[in-house]
């Protein structure tokens, strides 16, 4: 992640999930609500974030059907699960770690990282 000088007029300004809290608001500033995102469901297994298996990609011919998820994970939901990735536990632990001490900063501290519109 590299450096965002403070004076790019690009950044955006907004307060940090810490600071809001802090705030005890009594409802979510408008920013923050999406009226997009499905729930899941337990009932509805459609309505479940997307599972991709990464060993289904990496093949030398790779299923289409997973190749499918995939595409549609990525344009309908803007997210999901991968599995089978091959990426260590002590590496995810690791990376875990880094988050969390880079949002335990001080807000000042953080401010310095922009954030694109």
């Amino acid at each position: 992640m590299a450096m965002v000088p403070k004076n790019l007029a690009w950044s955006l300004k907004v307060p940090s999930v810490q600071e809001l809290a802090r705030q005890k608001l009594e409802i979510v500033p408008v920013r923050y609500v999406r009226d997009d995102l499905i729930v899941n469901t337990p009932s509805d297994l459609s309505l479940s974030v997307p599972l991709i298996d990464m060993t289904n990609l990496v093949n030398p011919r790779p299923s289409r059907d997973e190749l499918h998820k995939l595409h549609s994970a990525c344009k309908h939901w803007g997210v999901f699960q991968l599995i089978n990735h091959g990426v260590s536990i002590e590496l995810l632990s690791n990376m875990k770690k880094q988050v969390r001490e880079f949002f335990d900063l001080p807000l000042q501290d953080k401010e310095q990282w922009g954030q694109k519109p």
